[in-house]
């Protein structure tokens, strides 16, 4: 867990050591908080929990002297943006993964297509 953002939650695969399967590994934890909060629904009528997630893949600048627990950034770098920027895309219930993580990953998951999205920061829509 990098952070906690209000009621969010940002979590970084392959920092501060990268790894082939980051990409997979990511979306497949994003895959098993739906399955949690499926679950906490399931076991209470009065949860009604409900969780949106981006994953998006690529470089960014790693702060290893940081210190997460006081706030303090891990990860800097225009793919945590889009990441933020696919979360909020996302239907309540989905995984919604950027182009580069599908690239990676696309072998081994199943997706469904969806539209590019015009998002804050980006000139053009971004492929998700």
């Amino acid at each position: 867990m990098e952070k906690f953002i209000g009621d969010a939650v940002m979590a970084v695969f392959g920092a501060p050591v990268a790894h082939e399967d980051d990409a997979e590994r990511a979306v497949l934890a994003g895959l098993a908080v739906l399955a949690a909060i499926d679950r906490a629904n399931a076991a209470s009528a009065m949860a009604g929990l409900q969780v949106r997630i981006g994953v998006a893949t690529g470089e960014v600048v790693v702060n290893l002297a940081a210190r997460p627990e006081r706030g303090e950034s891990l990860v800097a770098g225009d793919v945590v943006n889009t990441a933020a920027r696919l979360q909020t895309s996302a239907e309540p219930g989905m995984v919604v993964a950027g182009e580069r993580t599908y690239q990676r990953t696309r072998a081994r998951l199943a997706y469904a297509p969806l539209a590019p999205v015009t998002v804050k920061g980006k000139a053009a829509p971004v492929p998700r």
